[in-house]
């Protein structure tokens, strides 16, 4: 797990439940990272338009 990731998961884990604290649900998104400064080929758009890299 990603060091980002386990500072999300420690609060609740250390904090009682009857204290406010953050509580871990789910992923709830992912994303493919560029390779070499090109979004992957199955890249979504919103606008359903094709993708096109930046120069």
């Amino acid at each position: 797990m990603p060091p980002e990731c386990a500072q999300l998961h420690q609060p609740q884990a250390t904090t009682p439940a009857s204290q406010p604290r953050w509580n871990y649900e789910e992923i709830a998104f992912a994303i493919d990272v560029p390779a070499g400064g090109n979004c992957p080929a199955a890249a979504w758009s919103p606008s359903g338009a094709p993708t096109t890299t930046a120069p």
